[in-house]
């Protein structure tokens, strides 16, 4: 086969290509980091590059084409429209300490002078010399976009070190329907995802390993949690059940395997465990929040919401706990916005307009790359304020510029708009349909936890300005960070926790919003903006 030169910029590299290969694949053959939010399909237009077609004198000629529709049929030269980057801002502020009781699954046993066993509930794992003073084990949070690892020493229940990364099937769709949709086309395909999953929970464990000093063979368990598909990739297990009727999950119950079944690297004999899900797309990651703020064990009703990349939204109390999921997550995480992107250097997470002039702040305070979630609420907030957008959604002209330079153009568009109302009006109907079947007025809420990495950076009145929440909530939203993932390390250090866990599972109710009566409606309404 004819390879030929791919010169990229701006990070200098070459790289081979096939002849006639498309130039997405081509990037990623390489390694080379290019968002394809729709999984190459030509209809997010995230994979946009510069082709330098030649140079008359010192002037470059350039157009702009789509990287997984162009084929490379001769040397040229692309210029990306970000910097490749893998690293994601995520939360770091909540660190597991000893509050927990010391009632891990794993533990030491003194057997002889020097040597202790290692059980798991009574099973032998191995034999650790007493001169390795403890044992580890890992809480893993499989997001759509993130993986998030924490590596904790079980016997002093403390956090020892924690690491997030991007989770590499990104390349292959920004969000569950679109990877789904890649995975079904063959067996290769569902592998090849399950094999990306696994190579970035190795990532972030080898980033935990380096960081601590911690041998790989002490790690002895680990607690995973994620939504449904990442569950189901990461065990490899049938995806049909997702497309086809009912769209009943058939192994919803907690799970256990050695790592060595999942080429995890640690001990090959720790046992990996998989919280129980809930139903459909509503996975383990909502029973770790829910473990994690106790929703089961307030006399008053508590609302949830995480926004993700599959948002999802709880209502709980001692009577109860119901949940349900809405397709919001891609909106918020900046891949259904033109110039959207996922939360790393260079992403717009601030805006503030004062006199007609916008101030911005980026993530790692470098020249603006794109908009990530908490930027785009502010910037539609902004517009609204200023009369730019109107409560129906209609804009002033066809885009605002938000930032501009000679490289770069930032706009939020009528387009963007719309992506945005149609997100928000998923959560708020979705709110207004829990509070509905529990009889739960505003009144009768305690809390609304925003949980999830966006949900910690979103400014509290411009969710409300844009109507992400229904406004009679004002004065009890809270946020609470990542807690599926702090969930997953109460449960790692709580063998208690972890039964309480698989008990509660059983009694969750899921809600399909799209079936409920009134949905449509409370959708519809809600996707006007609020008016001053």
């Amino acid at each position: 086969m004819k390879k030929v030169d791919v010169t990229v910029l701006p990070i200098l590299k070459k790289i081979k290509a096939v002849k006639g290969t498309r130039l997405l694949d081509a990037l990623k053959t390489a390694g080379i980091e290019s968002d394809s939010a729709c999984g190459g399909r030509g209809v997010c237009g995230k994979c946009e590059v510069l082709l330098v077609n030649k140079q008359k004198g010192a002037r470059k000629v350039t157009r702009k084409v789509l990287a997984c529709q162009f084929k490379v049929e001769s040397p040229c030269v692309v210029q990306l429209r970000y910097s490749p980057g893998r690293e994601v801002k995520v939360l770091k502020e909540h660190k597991t300490s000893s509050k927990f009781k010391a009632d891990a699954l794993v533990k030491r046993k003194h057997f002889t002078s020097g040597v202790s066993l290692v059980l798991d509930d009574g099973e032998l794992l191995g034999f650790e010399k007493h001169k390795r003073k403890h044992i580890f084990g890992l809480a893993i949070d499989v997001g759509t976009t993130t993986v998030c690892v924490s590596l904790c020493n079980l016997e002093r229940q403390e956090e020892v070190a924690q690491e997030a990364v991007l989770n590499a099937q990104t390349r292959y769709g920004a969000d569950i329907i679109t990877r789904l949709d890649f995975a079904l086309k063959s067996r290769k395909n569902q592998l090849l995802l399950h094999r990306e999953v696994v190579a970035s929970i190795n990532r972030a464990i080898g980033e935990c390993v380096q960081k601590s000093g911690v041998h790989r063979d002490q790690i002895y368990t680990a607690v995973v949690v994620g939504n449904s598909v990442m569950h189901h990739l990461l065990l490899k297990l049938s995806l049909h059940t997702f497309v086809t009727p009912p769209y009943q999950i058939r192994h919803k119950g907690a799970l256990a395997v050695k790592a060595k079944t999942l080429d995890l690297d640690i001990n090959p004999n720790a046992n990996v465990r998989f919280l129980p899900l809930i139903e459909g797309f509503v996975g383990s990651d909502v029973l770790a929040t829910i473990i994690s703020l106790r929703l089961f064990k307030n006399k008053h009703f508590n609302l949830c919401v995480d926004l993700g990349t599959n948002g999802e939204i709880i209502i709980g109390s001692k009577q109860g706990i119901e949940v349900a999921s809405c397709a919001a997550g891609p909106a918020f995480e900046g891949y259904n916005v033109s110039c959207g992107m996922i939360a790393k250097a260079g992403a717009i997470e601030w805006v503030s307009m004062e006199n007609g002039r916008l101030r911005l702040l980026t993530i790692g305070h470098i020249q603006p790359q794109g908009i990530c979630g908490s930027g785009i609420i502010d910037i539609l907030s902004e517009l609204l304020k200023a009369g730019i957008v109107d409560s129906s959604g209609q804009m002033k002209g066809k885009e605002f510029t938000v930032y501009k330079d000679k490289r770069v153009k930032i706009d939020f568009t009528a387009r963007d708009v719309r992506s945005v109302q149609l997100a928000k009006a998923a959560v708020c109907a979705g709110a207004q349909i829990l509070m509905k079947k529990v009889k739960a007025n505003a009144g009768k809420i305690k809390n609304v936890f925003l949980a999830g990495a966006l949900g910690n950076y979103l400014n509290a009145e411009n969710a409300l300005r844009i109507g992400l929440l229904p406004k009679e909530l004002k004065g009890k939203i809270k946020f609470v960070g990542n807690t599926a993932f702090l969930g997953a390390k109460q449960v790692l250090f709580s063998a208690n926790d972890f039964r309480q866990a698989v008990k509660i599972s059983k009694k969750i109710k899921h809600v399909a919003l799209a079936k409920e009566k009134g949905f449509s409606e409370m959708f519809a309404q809600a996707l006007s903006f609020p008016k001053k």
